[in-house]
């Protein structure tokens, strides 16, 4: 497994979780990205992890604007996606 440290102190305004450090991994020879958060908790980042770890949405900050539901809108999830497949080459 090979594994980055992220947080948002590096990433700036592209840092997308309410978290502020943890890990981005890639797992299981490429098909399951995940965040592993400072307390250990993994969380899927793409559908394989998903389904292994549970959706990292809980943790993944609001863009400050409303979707078309009235929900809120959440910042894009592709600096960590990016970062994280990035490890699996």
């Amino acid at each position: 497994m090979n594994s980055a440290e992220v947080s948002a102190a590096k990433m700036g305004s592209q840092w997308p979780l309410t978290v502020d450090h943890g890990w981005v991994s890639c797992e299981r020879g490429g098909d399951t990205l995940v965040f592993t958060d400072d307390s250990g908790k993994k969380w899927g980042i793409n559908g394989f992890a998903i389904s292994q770890y549970g959706s990292i949405d809980p943790i993944v900050a609001s863009n400050g604007s409303n979707s078309t539901d009235g929900g809120p809108n959440k910042k894009p999830l592709a600096p960590l996606f990016d970062l994280a497949q990035s490890l699996c080459k």
